[in-house]
Parts: structure tokens; C-alpha cells; sequence
């Protein structure tokens, strides 16, 4: 008898396991599916991630944060670590990390499917709400955008928020401006999907999202009614970072440093000061230079060099993005021999529109196939540019 009651337990688990792998879930983007390495520099932003941590445990702290910054700051690693430090802790975390140069990892109907599955992974009230949604259409998942979003994400969190339960449910969702057509017509955009969850989850309780994107006027607007009455913003381009990007520098040139090849004391104070005041708020600035200084063609101290010299004329000095203006033009600038050599800045330019025009990203066989240049031709570009730039 017990022996029967196993074979149906393990039959009855088998076919919730075949519903629930309908959703084809993107387990690379999420938190646990990236991993670590993505997250910020251990002993850099930790003031801003308990900060988030006191958010997300304080029942009183509000549903909705919304983490706001001009690309290149630094959003993607803070929600990177950000849900890898609640998993830590023990609490329940669902994420997603949206990006439109990977394939399906900007597309909505991959983003609610995911969803709901983190959310069945870390709640057994959001699986028995989702099970039974499969049980009512077995083709739920392939049904209009509302019914999913109704049946796979809205059920699910108020199925939670009914559950014997005092702990907190916290979605991480990175990078919403990415979300393909973020806005779209008559309420069919990405962001008009997503603002009925922004409103379950400042309603129902036990449901914290945390969202991260450039300040778009238009998510701006979407999330004014939630952020007024359960949430916040924090404008990460605000936040001074001039100590934690010396940190990330310091560290990053302290693995560069040889010992007999370069001056003990290098880089000088002078010159580590002279790259945090560039970088500005701009850890891809930092992030940039180390690329840059690490490339094989020359010693660290010339790359070094190289970029403190920069002196491009043709940038904008008002633009935010002035000195990582600056830097990739540097870069450009180097490897191409500032114009004298006409036929690889061509090829140059040919292969950058290419990966800039891609709507995918592409490997070199694949540019070189596209453009018919020799395949060892578009590999000494790509190797070239490496610092700003990275192919498959």
C-alpha cells in the first residue's frame, strides 16, 4: 500500500514538473544563473546594499524601490549582488536580468514566464496557483499577454500574499528599460504589462519588487503612483562613488603591478586620483581603463600613460558620458593610428557598425562571414579594441 502511494506521489510530481516546464524558463537570467563574478567588488557599494537589505526586511519599508541611473553606474552589479545577498540571508528571491544583447533576454513573454517560475521555485503557494492555472488551459503560457500576466504572475503573488507566511517575497528586476517595446501602442508595451504587478506588489503585503533602469521619463511616470504611495527612487548617479571606485581601481592595478618591472609606488597618487576624478560616477569608466591597461601589446605603465594623456578634441564637455567619451575615443584613437591607416580605420568602422547595428550579438566567425574580411583580419580588431567592447 505505502509502496502504491509512492508510485502516485512520484507520477503526481512528475506531471506538475511537465506543466511547469512549459514555461522554458532563461535560468541564465537570474541571479543564481549569472552568478558572483557580475556582482560589485567585494567592500565597494556596501553602504547602498544595507541599505536595500534594511528595505527588504522592514515590513514598513515600502513594496516598490525603484533604483534609477545613467548607464554605465553601476546598476547591473548592485542588483546582482543585491539578490545574491538575500538569497544569502535566507530569503525568498526571484530575479531577472534584462538585456537586449542576449538572445529571448529581452523579450516579455521570457520575462513573465521566468517570473513565474522563480516564483514557484521559492513558493509553494505561487506553484499551486500556477499548477492550477496550467490545470484550467493546459496553453496558458501561449495565450494573449494579460491572461498570462493575470494567470502567471498576478494570481500567484496574491496566492502569497493569502499564504500562512511572514516573510517577504522580493522580485529583482533588472534593467526594464531594455524590456522590448517598453512602451508599444494602445497599452501593449512592456512597461504597461508590467505596471499591474508594480500595483500587486505595492497591495498585496508580502511582495517587495525592486526595480532598476535608466531615469526614462516614461517608467517615470509608470511607477509615480506606486512610488507616492508604497515606494521610493534612489538616483544612483547622485550617490557619491568616488570611494568605492578608488577601491575598485586600487585593487584592479594592484593584480596588474609587477614587481622590478613597474615602480613599487605605481600607480602614483597623482595619477590614481587623476583616474577616480575621471571616472566621475562612472564605474564602466573604471571598469574601461583596467581593460585598457591590461591589454598585452604594451606595458601597463604606457597604457597608463595613454589614457592620462587623452586629450580628444571632438567631445562633447557638456555630456555626462564626457571623460568615457573620452576614453573610448583614446582607445579608438591607439589602435588605428589616429587616421593614419585608411584602410584598417574601414575596416574599423565596417565591423563596428556591424556589432552596433546587430540586432543579436555575433561571434567573429560570424561578422566575418557577414562582411567577407578575413577571419584573422576581425580578430586583431576585436583583440584591438578589447577594452570597450566584448564578442562571443
Amino acid at each position: 500500500m505505502m509502496a502504491n502511494n509512492q508510485v502516485l506521489e512520484n507520477q503526481r510530481r512528475e506531471r506538475e514538473q511537465a506543466l511547469m516546464d512549459k514555461l522554458k524558463p532563461i535560468f541564465a537570467g537570474t541571479a543564481q544563473g549569472r552568478g558572483a563574478p557580475f556582482g560589485c567588488m567585494q567592500s565597494t557599494r556596501e553602504a547602498l546594499l544595507n541599505e536595500f537589505t534594511t528595505w527588504a526586511t522592514n515590513p514598513a519599508g515600502g513594496s516598490v524601490l525603484w533604483l534609477s541611473g545613467l548607464a554605465g553606474t553601476g546598476k547591473l552589479s548592485i542588483a546582482q549582488s543585491f539578490a545574491t545577498l538575500l538569497a544569502e540571508k535566507g530569503l525568498l528571491v526571484v530575479s531577472f536580468f534584462i538585456s537586449r544583447h542576449v538572445r529571448h533576454h529581452s523579450d516579455l513573454y521570457s520575462i513573465i514566464h521566468t517570473l513565474a517560475s522563480e516564483l514557484a521555485r521559492v513558493h509553494d503557494a505561487a506553484r499551486g496557483s500556477i499548477l492550477q492555472a496550467f490545470e484550467r488551459d493546459p496553453r496558458i503560457h501561449e495565450l494573449n499577454l494579460d491572461r498570462q500576466v493575470d494567470q502567471l504572475l498576478l494570481q500567484p503573488l496574491r496566492a502569497i500574499a493569502a499564504a500562512d507566511s511572514a516573510a517577504s517575497t522580493i522580485i529583482v528586476l533588472d534593467a526594464l528599460d531594455e524590456c522590448d517595446n517598453l512602451i508599444g501602442l494602445v497599452g501593449d508595451g512592456c512597461l504597461a504589462k508590467i505596471i499591474p504587478v508594480l500595483n500587486e506588489s505595492a497591495s498585496v503585503g508580502k511582495v517587495k519588487l525592486f526595480l532598476t533602469s535608466r531615469p526614462l521619463r516614461a517608467i517615470g511616470a509608470g511607477i509615480q503612483p506606486f512610488k507616492d504611495r508604497l515606494g521610493r527612487e534612489v538616483k544612483l548617479h547622485e550617490i557619491p562613488t568616488t570611494d568605492d571606485i578608488r577601491t575598485y581601481l586600487e585593487r584592479c592595478l594592484g593584480e596588474v603591478h609587477r614587481p622590478g618591472v613597474l615602480p613599487a609606488l605605481w600607480p602614483s597618487v597623482d595619477d590614481l586620483n587623476a583616474l577616480v576624478q575621471r571616472a566621475g560616477s562612472f564605474f564602466i569608466h573604471a571598469a574601461t581603463v583596467i581593460r585598457h591597461i591590461k591589454q598585452d601589446q604594451y606595458t601597463p605603465d604606457e597604457r597608463l600613460a595613454e589614457i592620462l594623456n587623452a586629450r580628444s578634441a571632438s567631445v562633447d564637455e557638456d555630456s555626462p558620458y564626457a571623460e568615457v567619451d573620452r576614453l573610448y575615443l583614446e582607445v579608438l584613437s591607439l589602435f588605428i593610428g589616429a587616421g593614419k591607416h585608411t584602410k584598417l580605420t574601414e575596416r574599423v568602422r565596417r565591423i563596428l557598425s556591424a556589432v552596433v547595428l546587430g540586432r543579436e550579438p555575433m561571434s567573429i566567425q560570424m561578422i566575418s562571414d557577414l562582411l567577407q574580411i578575413d577571419l584573422d583580419a576581425v580578430r586583431r580588431v576585436v583583440s584591438g579594441l578589447g577594452a570597450i567592447w566584448a564578442v562571443p
